[in-house]
């Protein structure tokens, strides 16, 4: 049970606090139209939850293997972290200086 457990608290624990983040900074970021926009990002989850499988599937009947898809997606989750990374690099810089 022990090896069941850790695992699932370990990853478990990871998506509630990304998801708690994100709904943060919804409402932050929202203003007004906060639940609007958490509500676009329920959404898009949701269809991200769809979607995924459906298109892995795909990909890997039409390959014939999963690495085919386990490439596209490390490399798509590569470029969005540099994409994320990039984005904030000039804020970063004026986070730190408010903070000071």
């Amino acid at each position: 049970m022990t090896a069941i457990m850790v695992p699932a608290v370990c990853v478990g624990a990871t998506f509630v606090v990304v998801t708690l983040v994100g709904m943060q900074e919804a409402r932050r970021v929202g203003g007004a139209h906060a639940k609007t926009l958490i509500a676009a990002m329920t959404a898009s989850f949701a269809a991200g939850q769809i979607a995924g499988p459906l298109a892995v599937s795909a990909f890997a009947v039409a390959s014939g293997s999963v690495n085919v898809v386990l490439l596209i997606s490390a490399t798509l989750l590569v470029a969005s972290a540099a994409a994320v990374a990039w984005s904030t690099m000039g804020k970063r810089e004026s986070v730190e200086t408010v903070t000071e």
